[in-house]
């Protein structure tokens, strides 16, 4: 079975292993497979807690790629009040950048559908 069709059938599973799953939908997000890498993570129960708001950060990444800022700058400022630190900085210049893109795109702004920077804290 590829991997791609065991992730997915994992995601499906009535209790899937929530690590497995947010580390293949990194990996998806970094194949830039943004409408997968969402796939796996939207609507599972464990979404909110899991790490620290690791989970929602990919999520939010994979919406901003896709052109969902308002869902990608929810999730991101749901992951930065589970953080503190340098990580938490960075989650809200990421919502703040998704919610500024809709207003750049129609106001003549550059425009870089979908792309935002894929800033890192130090540590990671």
């Amino acid at each position: 079975m590829p991997p791609s069709m065991l992730l997915a059938a994992t995601a499906r599973d009535p209790h899937p292993d929530a690590d497995f799953v947010v580390q293949g939908a990194a990996a998806e997000l970094a194949a830039r497979r943004y409408d997968r890498a969402r796939g796996l993570l939207v609507g599972q129960p464990w979404l909110e807690d899991y790490d620290d708001g690791a989970a929602l950060a990919v999520l939010g990444d994979a919406e901003a790629h896709l052109g969902r800022f308002a869902e990608a700058a929810t999730h991101f400022t749901e992951a930065r009040r589970r953080t503190r630190g340098s990580t938490a900085a960075l989650r809200a210049v990421h919502a703040g950048l998704a919610w500024e893109q809709p207003r750049r795109t129609r106001f003549g702004g550059a425009s870089v559908r979908g792309r935002t920077s894929r800033l890192r804290p130090a540590g990671d």
